[in-house]
C-alpha cells in the first residue's frame, strides 16, 4: 500500500487495466487494504504478506493557504520485498506492457523487476519518490524517470526554483544515456527532456483544493497513455489535465472520471502546447 496503490488507482481511472503487486504486515490495517483495494476499480492485484514489518502509513498535513502538504511516510511491509516474491510476479511483468517503480520498493527488489523488465523490452518508468540515492541502480533498465522539484534537486545537485533551473537539471538526470526524463514543478508546471529535446508546458488552470498524492495521480495517468500508445508529449498533456483536474478534489480517493480530464484538455489544449525551451543546438 501506499504511492503505489495511489498511482495504480489513478492509471485504472484513466482507462488502464491494471495490476498491482503490493506487500502489507499481519496487523488490523492489512484487513483494510484488502477491503480497499477490492473496492478501489483495480483489475486484479497480487498482496503479499510479512510478519517482520507492519503495514507501510503515511500521515499528511494539508497547510490551509499554500494547500500544499508535508508528509510523513513509514514504509513498512512495502521495503520487505524478497526476491523469490519477485519471481513470482514476474509472469504479471510480462504480461503488461508499462511497469511502474517507484522508491517505497526496497532497492534489490527494485532492481530485480526492472532489469526482467528490460530484457524483454518492456517499457520501465521509475518514479523517484521518495527519493534515495539508491533509485540511480534503475538507471539503465529504465525508459522514464519521473520526480518532482525536491527529488530533482536532489538527484542531480540543483535547486529548482524556475524553469531554467529544471532545463539544468534534467540535463544531468537524463545522463549519458539520454534518458526521457519528467520534473514536475507544481505551479510552474512540467519540464521534460523526450531524448532530444526539452520542453516545459505550463500548468493547468485549477482550483487547488488538495494536493495530497497529486504526482501519484500525475505518474499513473502518465503510464496509462503510454501503455496506450500514447506519445511523450500526449502522454505528458494527458497526466497533466488529469493531475489538474485531481487537485480540485479532496482526499487521495477522490478521483476524476476518464470523460472530465478529456473535457479539459480539450478545452485547454492551445494553452498548453508543450513549449521549446531547449533542442540539440541551442536553448531558449
Amino acid at each position: 500500500m501506499g504511492k503505489g496503490t495511489n498511482q495504480a488507482i489513478s492509471a485504472s481511472f484513466s482507462d488502464a487495466k491494471v495490476h498491482l503487486i503490493t506487500k502489507v504486515g499481519e496487523d488490523h490495517f492489512s484487513k483494510y487494504a484488502y477491503k480497499y483495494l477490492q473496492e478501489s476499480g483495480i483489475d486484479s492485484f497480487t498482496i503479499f504478506q510479512t510478519e517482520i514489518e507492519p503495514t507501510g502509513s503515511s500521515i499528511s498535513y494539508l497547510a490551509d493557504k499554500t494547500k500544499n502538504n508535508i508528509t510523513a511516510t513509514y514504509l513498512g511491509a512495502n521495503n520487505t520485498f524478497t526476491l523469490q516474491e519477485v519471481d513470482i510476479s514476474l509472469p504479471y511483468i510480462s504480461e503488461a506492457d508499462v511497469l511502474l517503480l517507484q522508491g517505497e520498493i526496497n532497492i534489490d527488489a527494485n532492481v530485480k523487476a526492472a532489469s526482467f523488465a528490460h530484457s524483454i523490452n518492456k517499457t520501465v518508468i521509475l518514479n523517484v519518490a521518495p527519493y534515495s540515492d539508491d533509485l540511480k541502480q534503475l538507471y539503465l533498465y529504465v525508459d522514464f524517470i519521473t520526480l518532482n522539484a525536491y527529488q530533482a534537486s536532489d538527484w542531480s545537485g540543483i535547486e529548482i526554483n524556475t524553469i531554467n533551473d529544471a532545463k539544468q537539471a534534467v540535463e544531468i538526470i537524463a545522463g549519458n544515456e539520454k534518458k526521457k526524463v519528467i520534473i514536475y514543478i507544481d505551479e510552474l508546471g512540467v519540464v521534460y527532456f523526450d531524448g532530444r529535446n526539452t520542453f516545459h508546458i505550463p500548468p493547468l488552470p485549477s482550483l487547488r483544493v488538495d494536493t495530497m498524492a497529486a504526482t501519484d495521480a500525475f505518474n499513473g495517468a502518465f503510464a496509462s497513455k503510454i501503455a496506450a500508445g500514447g506519445t511523450m508529449p500526449e502522454s505528458v498533456l494527458f497526466a497533466s489535465a488529469f493531475l489538474s483536474a485531481f487537485i480540485e478534489q479532496k482526499g487521495v480517493t477522490s478521483m476524476p472520471s476518464l470523460s472530465q480530464v478529456q473535457a479539459r484538455l480539450k478545452l485547454r489544449i492551445e494553452d498548453i502546447r508543450p513549449q521549446v525551451i531547449c533542442n540539440e543546438k541551442r536553448c531558449i
